[in-house]
């Protein structure tokens, strides 16, 4: 996750994310904090129908960042 202040290394948060047909929710723990660059996080536990949203948005997801890469 993209932020200024990243939280540290295993502290426990609880993600939302939202886009205009879809939302996922899951609680994670930060596993990669670097000041002004983000954080990276694993999620602990996902609902079967936050899973259907991942599986609908991962490949979509992977296509920006190629393309945005090379």
């Amino acid at each position: 996750m993209d932020t200024v202040n990243p939280l540290p290394d295993g502290s426990l948060v609880h993600l939302r994310i939202f886009t205009e047909t879809h939302s996922f929710e899951a609680p994670a723990t930060v596993v990669h904090s670097q000041a002004f660059m983000g954080m990276g996080m694993k999620f602990r536990e996902v609902q079967p129908k936050f899973e259907e949203v991942l599986r609908l948005w991962l490949p979509e997801a992977t296509e920006r960042a190629k393309e945005a890469h090379g």
